[in-house]
């Protein structure tokens, strides 16, 4: 027997990671690639035809970062569906954002915008209904080392949609104004996510990974250009409106910066400049022009300059104003398999709680995840980290147990 906050292990080498992920995910893997094949086929690319379409894609990525391969074939293994095929469905996934109509929602807020001065983040995804993960991954890499992450995606694929990395960069990647000269050829957002996720730093080592993905014709672009969002350890906030043949960067350290105008959103960060914080920017994901029913999750960091390991990402699986959030520590070397498996988001998806049950519930977590990662820093100071990880991983287990006693009783 499972249980919803069974610990699921996200630290390991890129086959164990992907073994664990296609093991949970194995329904969804499979009828999501073949929802996939069938749509392709349907518009006249079958296998053979996709596998040459993507060979550009899978080269670079084996370029630039060998394990994500290594990590989907395990997890296509373990799904019981055709690797290389289940590698293309990765990157190929996302190339029709010419035809979604609704955008994301990103914000960030810094300086004298925040109640403490440190920068905070929010993303809200739009898009098609499928189950939604988020998790915490520590990859083990052979000659290699990479930032630990948190992110949220489908549980179908490994894709990047938002994430916060352990050095305190955050960041997401929204559909943007038409590009008048698609490219088409490369990798798309997911994969630019993942990669600023693993190497960069901070917002300026970003636009500079931004930049040359532009210039190397690695990013692959679409008929819609890409609004980056990214906020950092040392305060800054960028956005990058990413065209196919260049970017147009805004980089500030005081204020806030929406990705897109949402009615009611300018004016609620406006009215609260000077004490912008986490629970207010969670606030601002449940107005009805940012929660809406094209809404599966969203992420709000917590971004701690001081420790930025120390980072809490708050993940929310479903449309805001029906979904809790739950805290979720970058130290943490495993994941409640609600949070992982989809059902948390299953669960918010079928419920109408209140939100004020909602907030009541988040309420509390905000006590829980500020006693953990205190406990925490300081079992850093004292060398014992298996100890500060097991904290913040049981205080990511409790407040999953009450997300689904919330939603449960909500019913």
């Amino acid at each position: 027997m499972t249980g919803p906050v069974d610990a699921i292990t996200m630290c390991g080498t890129p086959e164990q990671l992907g073994l664990a992920w296609g093991t949970i995910n194995a329904a969804r893997i499979r009828e999501h690639f073949a929802a996939f094949l069938e749509r392709s086929t349907d518009r006249g690319v079958d296998e053979a035809e996709l596998l040459t379409r993507c060979s550009r894609a899978v080269g670079l990525a084996e370029e630039l970062a060998p394990h994500w391969r290594v990590e989907s074939h395990a997890a296509a293994e373990a799904a019981g569906v055709p690797a290389d095929l289940y590698f293309a469905y990765h990157l190929a996934k996302y190339r029709d954002l010419v035809f979604w109509d609704v955008e994301c929602t990103s914000y960030a807020a810094t300086g004298s915008a925040t109640r403490t001065g440190a920068a905070a983040f929010h993303k809200s995804r739009d898009n098609t209904t499928r189950e939604q993960a988020g998790y915490t991954k520590h990859q083990e890499l052979t000659g290699d080392a990479v930032h630990a992450f948190v992110s949220i995606g489908d549980t179908s694929d490994t894709g990047v949609m938002m994430m916060v990395n352990d050095a305190g960069l955050c960041a997401s990647a929204d559909t943007g104004a038409p590009d008048p000269n698609p490219f088409h050829q490369g990798l798309m957002n997911p994969w630019g996510l993942r990669y600023l996720a693993e190497y960069a730093d901070d917002c300026h080592q970003a636009l500079a990974i931004l930049q040359e993905w532009v210039d190397e014709r690695i990013y692959a672009g679409s008929g819609r250009a890409t609004n980056w969002m990214l906020a950092d350890a040392a305060g800054n906030v960028l956005r990058v409106v990413n065209f196919s043949d260049h970017l147009e960067p805004e980089l500030i350290d005081d204020g806030f910066l929406l990705n897109y105008e949402r009615t009611g959103l300018r004016e609620f960060m406006g009215d609260r400049t000077g004490v912008l914080c986490p629970a207010a920017l969670r606030e601002a994901s449940r107005l009805p022009s940012v929660s809406m029913q094209s809404t599966i999750s969203s992420l709000t960091v917590d971004i701690n300059p001081a420790r930025p390991e120390l980072s809490v990402a708050w993940v929310s699986l479903g449309q805001p104003a029906r979904a809790p959030y739950v805290p979720v520590s970058l130290l943490a070397e495993t994941t409640p398999r609600a949070l992982v498996d989809g059902s948390l988001y299953t669960l918010a998806s079928e419920r109408e709680t209140p939100v004020e049950c909602l907030c009541q519930a988040e309420a509390e977590f905000v006590e829980m995840a500020d006693d953990a990662i205190t406990r925490a820093g300081t079992l850093l100071d004292r060398g014992d980290r298996p100890a500060a990880a097991a904290g913040v991983e049981a205080m990511s287990a409790a407040c999953t147990a009450k997300a689904v006693e919330v939603l449960t009783a909500g019913r």
